[in-house]
């Protein structure tokens, strides 16, 4: 485990609530090598506002192309955030993508 805190470059902060990784935050540059957004853009999931970004890189040595949606939900006086992330080979992404999509719409929240 690498007890050092990593510098936090890029702006995107992932976290670690297993202490996986020794409990740190890391960015995105430092789990994804190489990375490039593909498409980033908001837009409104079960009347929630939501984020989706696009990106590729290398995990591991492979390529991977992965999607991830934030959505934020406002509730008294906390925010409660929801994150689906899907990451696919980019030769199978689109292929399994509207199973995806279909999970996504899906997905409800009690009030």
């Amino acid at each position: 485990i690498n007890n050092e805190k990593p510098e936090l470059e890029d702006g995107v902060a992932i976290t670690d609530p297993e202490n996986t990784y020794g409990g740190y935050e890391y960015t995105l540059s430092q789990l994804v090598e190489g990375y490039t957004v593909v498409e980033a853009k908001e837009e409104t999931v079960c009347g929630y506002d939501a984020y989706r970004v696009t990106y590729e890189g290398k995990i591991a040595g492979s390529d991977y192309r992965i999607m991830q949606l934030t959505i934020a939900r406002i509730q008294g006086n906390k925010t409660i955030i929801y994150e689906f992330t899907y990451t696919s080979t980019p030769e199978f992404f689109e292929e399994n993508l509207e199973s995806v999509e279909t999970m996504i719409s899906s997905f409800g929240v009690k009030e």
